[in-house]
Parts: structure tokens; sequence; C-alpha cells
């Protein structure tokens, strides 16, 4: 009976029965002064007002309003088109939705990375028939790093967000940064560092242990793998570190 929309309910944690089926109780005039056009249709609408229904910003005023979805009977094709407006309208859902578009694949990605590398680190990883070696631990070291950088921006956005007014203040937000600090982040910054240098050194060792010669490429690439996804690492949360300090600082208004 009603369009339903559970990719809102996902995305927002909310369950608006029918997001775009709705009268919007304001004014033409005042809509058009918060920049938006005056022509639009009621799909291009409900997009840039939908954010605002679970973001919690409260400065409109939306109603949802029941309605009947009755046999078309117009002799022309409807004019939305499936694959551009459908894509649009999800791509406004997840640029208003970080927690779906950095944070979760992000958090994915570093659990299923790190896990995997930590086990492959002690050695070959036997799964049935099929052998997991130093080639799986290097994309796992990728999917680490990746996932380390989705979440840093999924961040980013939410700070940035909130300095400029797009989103409310976020208390349990802000206590974290009450406790994750520019010096704290240099630190465990640094320390990652100083172990990724310290298995990137072990594994010269290791080499020269060899008269710096051939080796078998398991035995080295299980250190030097480690040591440089670490030091990587290192200098990411360096850099987030500062990152977030700039954009933590207040802006004039």
């Amino acid at each position: 009976r009603f369009v339903q929309h559970p990719e809102a309910g996902a995305l927002f944690q909310r369950q608006p029965r029918h997001l775009n089926l709705m009268f919007v109780s304001e004014q033409r005039r005042e809509h058009a002064q918060r920049g938006a056009a005056s022509s639009r249709s009621g799909q291009q609408l409900a997009d840039p007002l939908a954010h605002r229904l679970p973001s919690g910003t409260g400065d409109v005023r939306l109603l949802e309003h029941g309605h009947e979805i009755r046999p078309d009977g117009r002799n022309r094709p409807p004019h939305l088109r499936p694959w551009r407006d459908g894509w649009r309208h999800l791509r406004f859902m997840l640029l208003f939705c970080p927690r779906w578009l950095f944070l979760q694949p992000g958090l994915a990605l570093m659990a299923v990375g790190g896990g995997l590398g930590a086990l492959l680190t002690r050695g070959p990883l036997a799964l049935g028939d099929v052998r997991l070696d130093v080639h799986t631990l290097l994309f796992a070291a990728m999917a680490l790093l990746i996932g380390f950088q989705s979440v840093a921006f999924a961040v980013f956005t939410k700070v940035f967000a909130i300095q400029s007014g797009v989103l409310p203040r976020d208390d349990s937000f802000q206590r974290w940064f009450r406790w994750i600090n520019l010096e704290k982040g240099l630190i465990v910054g640094g320390g990652l560092m100083v172990a990724g240098i310290a298995l990137s050194l072990h594994a010269v060792g290791l080499w020269g242990a060899h008269r710096f010669g051939n080796l078998a490429p398991g035995e080295l690439l299980r250190v030097v793998i480690p040591g440089g996804t670490l030091l990587t690492l290192g200098c990411q949360v360096v850099l987030v570190s500062f990152f977030l300090s700039i954009l933590g600082l207040p802006l004039r208004k």
C-alpha cells in the first residue's frame, strides 16, 4: 500500500514508511531561501529534505501522509528514469550517512584484514584443500590499511558535519575526543612506526645471516609485510591525528 524505503531505515536507524510520499509544511518562498529551486519535482524535493528527518536537525517540519497507489491512467511513459534517478537518490542518502559509506565497511575490512593477517604471520593457513600463505598476507595487509583509511574518513566527515552545522552536536562523539587527542595519536602512531622499523631491521638481519643472498620468499615476507604495514599504519595515525586537530579548530561564523 505504501512505498517502502528499507534502505532509509538501515542507513539512518529510523523506519519512515514512505519517505518520498510526504507533504512538506513549508512555503515555497521559505524553501527557496534555503537555496533550493522552487520548481523541483516531488522526487527532487523529497531527496534534499529527507536527510533532515533522521538527522534530527529539527529546522524543517516533515509530516507523513498515507497515499493510496492507484493504476496509472496516463498514456505516456513515466518521466522518472530507474537507473539515473535511483542512483541519484541512493547517492544522496549515502553522502549523508558516513556510517554506512565509510565506517561500517572500514571496520569490516580492518577486522578481516587484521585477523587474517595475524593468523598468516604465524605460518601458512590451510582451509580444507585451500592453502593460504604470504600472498594472502599481502592482501590482508592491504585490507587493514584501506579499512583504517575508510574509518578515518568517517571520523573526518562526522567532525566536519558537526563543525559546519549540518549535524547537531553529538555528546557521545565529543566524549571520545576528550580521551582521543593529538598527543595520544602521536604516541600510538609513533609506537606503530617504531614496531614497523624494528621488524624491518629484523628482516635485514635475517637477510644478512644468509650473507645477503637468495632467500625463500615466504621466510622473509612473513616479517617484511607486517613491518611495512605497521610502519605505514603508524604514519597514517600521525597524519590523521594532525588533520583531526585542524578540523576541530573553532570556526568563525
